[in-house]
């Protein structure tokens, strides 16, 4: 998919979804979905498969689901709620996104911010509306990285 020119509110559909794909290029042969226990209160995040996770299942058999236009499509409008792996092939990667929590968040994330700036790495930070932790995503042309732990939300 081309990167589109400008993008604006008005841009159909495609120049929307050829942008976040642009901006958070990722691995395109999975994604992660989110899981939740309502009797633990335990979240957390795993690959996306035919047919779903069930207990016992033998995770080397399981089919990955790719992460195609309209899963991307259906995360932007909030139908799913999907997370990115971002680290590629090669171990590169073309951002970071990092969540800083806890009372000291946006002083950790200001600092963080600070601290790619003064090595030349473009950051920008985000500030959702819910919940109330910083969120700091960086994008990288290229860039060696080592392990990650989890997808990219």
């Amino acid at each position: 998919m081309e990167p589109p020119g400008l993008v604006s509110m008005a841009s159909p559909t495609r120049d929307k979804l050829a942008l976040f794909a642009d901006r958070f290029r990722a691995r395109a042969d999975v994604y992660a979905v989110r899981w939740e226990n309502a009797r633990t209160g335990a979240a957390g995040w795993m690959p996306a498969v035919a047919g779903g996770w069930r207990k016992g299942m033998d995770r080397r058999g399981a089919t990955h689901l790719p992460c195609t236009a309209e899963v991307v499509a259906a995360h932007l409008v909030g139908d799913v709620f999907m997370g990115l792996y971002p680290l590629m092939p090669g171990n590169t990667c073309h951002f970071v996104v990092a969540d800083f929590d806890g009372p000291t968040a946006m002083l950790d994330a200001l600092a963080y911010v600070k601290a790619a700036r003064a090595n030349a790495v473009p950051a920008a930070l985000e500030i959702p509306v819910r919940p109330r932790s910083p969120l700091h995503r960086r994008r990288f042309r290229s860039h060696r990285a080592g392990r990650g732990h989890g997808p990219a939300a």
